[in-house]
């Protein structure tokens, strides 16, 4: 009776556990000794923004070396289209020719050594590790948005800096 009971604890312990658990992925690679880190939004809308904010200053709290973000650099392409005409008023061989401009932002270079790319949607953080361009960590950060949940992120952040390797406060 008094196993059984035991073993009903402990049953009751780990499913209560496992509610509570939140997963952090990291690889462990070759980490510098003050590596410094950037962090970047998914785009220039102002959620983003105030999401990598939050994000940036649990990163700063750890008391790990953040750089500020670069420069956002507009680039404008523009290519020739044709399109056969369909009108047929007009020879069938003709090729109507149109310009195409396609304009998007980019970032511009960084001298960190990791890239931290948010996400509000989701509140996703990736770690990335710019010389090799490889994902290092990608979390979620439960209860974090934009405008709110900064000891949580303080916690999660804090525990996947320690996963990599480097000493925090």
């Amino acid at each position: 009776m008094k196993a059984m009971i035991l073993v009903l604890l402990g049953l009751c312990f780990s499913i209560l556990s496992g509610c509570s658990s939140r997963t952090i992925f990291v690889v462990y690679r070759d980490v510098p000794a003050n590596p410094s880190f950037v962090v970047i939004p998914a785009n220039d809308y102002l959620d983003e923004v105030a999401f990598a904010n939050v994000v940036e200053a649990s990163i700063i709290r750890a008391g790990v070396k953040v750089i500020t973000r670069p420069g956002t650099i507009e680039v404008s392409v523009k290519k020739e289209a044709g399109q056969a005409q369909k009108d047929k008023d007009q020879d069938a061989g003709k090729v109507q020719s149109q310009t195409v401009e396609e304009k998007y932002f980019r970032w511009d270079e960084t001298l960190a050594d990791y890239v931290v790319h948010t996400y509000s949607t989701g509140t996703r953080v990736r770690f990335t590790k710019k010389s090799t361009q490889e994902v290092v960590a990608s979390f979620e950060l439960p209860g974090a948005d934009a405008w709110g949940g900064q000891e949580k992120s303080n916690e999660i952040i804090s525990e996947a800096l320690r996963k990599m390797g480097l000493p925090v406060r």
